[in-house]
């Protein structure tokens, strides 16, 4: 994450399984690789069974298409070798002798296909294509296993965040009062003690050891204090109940503008601070309070992390396909930086209440951001790598006009 502001990294690349092609002949092995080529594959080429073991040790293609019969390892034995480590490759072997024993050999070792040279290309591209779809296949459902498991993280996170915002909102409700009361008491001692100076050193103590100067100090503090514990119980009601306002077309280009303007002030001089605005109008359904809270309180923890190394902090839209029913695509909101990172260890809790690795941090900022967004129809996540920064985007079902319709709680 060397270059946050510029660099893209969220659309996965389209996925094109590999062929290692193995004969020691070389006319026979061009034309298997080009064949594979022509089938839209990826191909690695080797010469004999030994050379073709070590290059599948170091790139691991899906696809293995050997000559039975080479000097040193055959294309029995190099197949063996492959189903000691894999199942699942797709191995397809060539032999231009008919040994039925040899076949027979080959399917017992677990082999794909067999094909009997010489070979015409349509007939080499038939026996090719079933393993082309089936590789396809399992990269399909390895994708979605991932998201499977992602989803199944990320309902465990909601549920978690439900109950601690169901106890969280009964927490702030029995520390108000008792808060109130304190405050107002804090408050009269305050306006008791305007105007009242300490200036003889030797004057009596107001209680053993106990100047007038000392009191004031207490008195002052005790005052921060509260107001301390006062902003997190605002901060608590503000994740358990947030306020019911109308959702309505937000322009995000405006809130993008105003966000970044909000912050500026807070990132380090000796930082770099790279912001880029979409170029044409975005609009997303939401709340205007919602979308900033959770823009700034981003936007201000990539600030705060490259506060004493001073590095470079980006923020940028960017705009997707994927279009649904009322929506032209996906806006991601893309803020990051090049601190120190967050370990992956602890990655699954940065969206907790209260989790905060900052020295006098609340840790509020992430969950209320998580929150808001949430509450606009998009989803937040994080990419970070320990010792390289920090990625936090945020999607946004977005239109490329305002609209017209009804403003919805």
């Amino acid at each position: 994450m060397t270059e946050p502001a510029n660099g893209r990294t969220t659309v996965a690349e389209p996925y094109v399984p590999t062929v290692l092609v193995v004969d020691d002949e070389e006319s026979v092995r061009c034309f298997v690789a080009e064949a594979a080529r022509g089938s839209g594959c990826n191909v690695l080429e080797a010469a004999d069974g030994l050379q073709a073991w070590m290059l599948f040790r170091k790139e691991r293609p899906e696809i293995v298409v050997s000559d039975i019969r080479m000097p040193g390892l055959s294309g029995v034995d190099l197949l063996r070798e492959i189903r000691n480590v894999s199942s699942d490759t797709e191995v397809l072997l060539m032999t231009g002798f008919s040994d039925t024993g040899t076949v027979i050999e080959a399917l017992r070792a677990r082999a794909t296909d067999y094909v009997e040279k010489p070979v015409d290309l349509e007939t080499l591209r038939q026996h090719l294509r079933p393993a082309i779809e089936r590789c396809f296949l399992r990269h399909e459902a390895a994708v979605l296993q991932e998201e499977v498991a992602r989803l199944r993280e990320q309902e465990v996170r909601e549920s978690r965040l439900a109950t601690l915002g169901r106890l969280l909102a009964g927490l702030a409700h029995e520390l108000r009062n008792p808060l109130t009361f304190a405050k107002g008491n804090v408050e009269v001692l305050e306006r008791c003690l305007v105007g009242v100076a300490d200036p003889d050193p030797s004057a009596p103590a107001v209680l053993p050891g106990l100047t007038f100067g000392d009191l004031e100090t207490l008195v002052r503090d005790l005052g921060d204090g509260l107001r301390r514990v006062e902003e997190l119980v605002m901060g608590l009601h503000a994740f358990a109940r947030p306020r019911d306002e109308e959702k309505e077309t937000v322009d995000l280009r405006e809130v993008f503008e105003s966000s970044t303007r909000l912050v500026r002030h807070r990132v380090p001089a000796h930082a770099v601070f790279h912001v880029k605005e979409p170029e044409v109008p975005v609009f997303v359904f939401g709340t205007r309070r919602d979308l900033e809270t959770a823009l700034v309180n981003v936007l201000v923890n990539a600030a705060e992390a490259v506060a004493d190394t001073g590095g470079r902090i980006g923020g940028r839209v960017e705009l997707g396909p994927f279009p649904t029913p009322g929506y032209d695509g996906i806006a991601d909101v893309i803020v990051e930086d090049d601190g120190p990172g967050i370990p992956q260890g602890i990655l699954d809790e940065v969206f907790m209440p209260f989790f905060s690795r900052k020295k006098g941090g609340t840790g509020l900022g992430l969950s209320l951001a998580y929150e808001a967004v949430k509450r606009c129809g998009g989803q937040m996540e994080i990419q970070t790598e320990e010792g390289r920064g920090t990625r936090v985007v945020i999607r946004l079902p977005y239109r490329s006009e305002p609209d017209t319709g009804v403003s919805q709680r």
